[in-house]
């Protein structure tokens, strides 16, 4: 799903990226639970927003103590 109008957004755990997505989904967004290639290093799970949403993901994420890393 890393097409040109995505944004990925790295949450670090599996867990996170899942609490995001619901919490976004409740607000009318969607998301996708995704990882980053495995050639990354470190935590690599995270959503797939619209790149158009990036700005009020990263407020709502934040607002609810969700870390971005």
């Amino acid at each position: 799903m890393a097409e040109r109008d995505t944004y990925f957004i790295n949450l670090g755990s599996i867990t996170f990226a899942h609490k995001a997505q619901k919490l976004l989904e409740k607000n009318g967004i969607s998301a996708t639970v995704g990882k980053l290639p495995s050639s990354y290093d470190g935590c690599s799970y995270g959503i797939y927003v619209k790149d158009r949403k990036k700005d009020e993901v990263t407020l709502m994420l934040r607002a609810s103590s969700i870390k971005i890393l």
